[in-house]
């Protein structure tokens, strides 16, 4: 099963119902069957977009199992930092969704 890693852009754009890509998103991740990934950092800068009463429903999100939260390990840092994002994403079987 392919996993989706996912930035700022569509996360931002799911709980922002005015974002131009919000039917899209919205509609992809109900489609999707996959885990939703992201990283510590992603969601750090998602809260920073969100109006409070909105960041508070993605964080209930999360932690309702919406998308788990990923730690990049050193050696998959460099790998990635090296240009090799195809093998991150091989070695993870993930996809990347960002805008």
């Amino acid at each position: 099963m392919r996993a989706a890693l996912v930035d700022t852009g569509p996360l931002v754009a799911l709980f922002v119902r005015g974002d131009p890509q919000h039917r899209r998103v919205k509609s992809f991740f109900k489609q999707f069957r996959g885990p939703l990934l992201t990283t510590w950092p992603v969601v750090t800068e998602v809260f920073h977009f969100l109006e409070p009463a909105v960041a508070i429903r993605f964080l209930r999100w999360i932690d309702g199992g919406g998308v788990a939260v990923i730690e990049l390990a050193p050696d998959e840092a460099g790998t990635v930092a090296r240009g090799r994002t195809e093998t991150f994403l091989r070695r993870n079987r993930a996809i990347v969704l960002y805008k």
